[in-house]
């Protein structure tokens, strides 16, 4: 039985919780049998977590020899977060190249970051399994287009000014040329990016589950991401699956 702990990321908003919600419904419509409970760990004969878990309950699976599984996105990197990536980088490496036994890259670009940043792993202790999403919720939806009104829309949790202000600005310097409108889903938590909200062409209704962010994606004419450098974004693959065209880095 495995331990994957679900219930840590069931109230969460980002990559790592949109991919174990997912792999949670696949495993239940698969009815694989797993342990997601954490006072329950130890009945468990593996454990699979995403970025960085609780050392004491890894180092329990390490003395018992039991398998320990890590998945990675990507990391920080010292051309954004200078010297400081050393430090918020430290306690995945840890687990990356002393704990775990196996490693789960979600792509080839977030591969050749963590082997950059933290060092390369023999080829047969790691897979790619790229992310993926519900097709049956994120799909292509027939819609009149308004040619008077372009809905430009964004999506994620901005928890930093640099996730959404090259948008914001880049849309600023054509304000006056066309008529458009930002919806900006998801929750945002910085407060420089929260002014930057304050355009009368931007839209913000906050956070919303995978069946309302469908909906919006299937009304919209274009996804904008600006995201630097991201290794396999949810916000990209669900805008695909929805056939809405994307414009990023």
């Amino acid at each position: 039985m495995i331990y994957v702990p679900f219930k840590t990321y069931k109230q969460c908003i980002g990559g790592p919780a949109t991919f174990m919600n997912n792999l949670q419904e696949y495993f239940i419509k698969k009815s694989y049998k797993f342990i997601s409970e954490k006072e329950n760990y130890e009945e468990a004969d593996s454990i699979f977590f995403p970025i960085s878990f609780d050392r004491k309950i890894l180092e329990n699976f390490k003395a018992k020899r039991l398998p320990i599984i890590q998945r990675l996105d990507g990391v920080y990197y010292p051309s954004k977060h200078g010297l400081k990536y050393l430090y918020y980088n430290r306690e995945m490496k840890i687990e990356y190249l002393k704990y775990s036994d196996f490693i789960i890259f979600q792509s080839e670009y977030s591969k050749i970051e963590c082997f950059t940043i933290l060092g390369k792993i023999q080829k047969e202790k790691y897979r790619i399994i790229f992310n993926g999403t519900d097709k049956s919720v994120f799909y292509p939806k027939n819609k009149t287009f308004n040619r008077n009104k372009i809905v430009f829309t964004t999506t994620g949790s901005y928890r930093n000014k640099d996730m959404i202000e090259p948008v914001v600005l880049a849309l600023d310097s054509i304000m006056n040329k066309y008529n458009f409108e930002l919806r900006v889903i998801g929750p945002v938590t910085d407060t420089e990016a929260r002014k930057l909200m304050e355009r009368k062409y931007i839209v913000c209704p906050g956070a919303m589950n995978k069946e309302e962010v469908a909906k919006e994606l299937q009304k919209t004419d274009i996804l904008i991401h600006c995201q630097l450098n991201p290794a396999c974004p949810n916000s990209v693959i669900e805008s695909v699956s929805c056939g809405v065209p994307v414009v990023g880095f």
